[in-house]
């Protein structure tokens, strides 16, 4: 009776520790993907610019005639 009673808290402290560990990188994990999706507006902000600054430099659209090296 003494060791299945042993048993039972064990088993409760491992899964308190498993709830712990997920909630810790579930938390990561939210806080990662809303890293990477502000990254991801401030790119679309961004690149229209970019790639106008580089049509300058690089012939981005080799079809486009428009598109001549100088």
């Amino acid at each position: 009776m003494n060791f299945e009673l042993a048993l039972n808290y064990f088993a409760i402290l491992v899964a308190i520790f498993t709830l712990l560990f997920v909630n810790t990188f579930c938390g990561l994990y939210l806080k990662q993907t809303a890293r990477i999706q502000e990254y991801g507006r401030q790119l679309e902000i961004t690149a229209p610019s970019l790639l106008q600054s580089l049509r300058g430099i690089l012939c981005v659209y080799p079809m486009n005639l428009k598109c001549q090296r100088k």
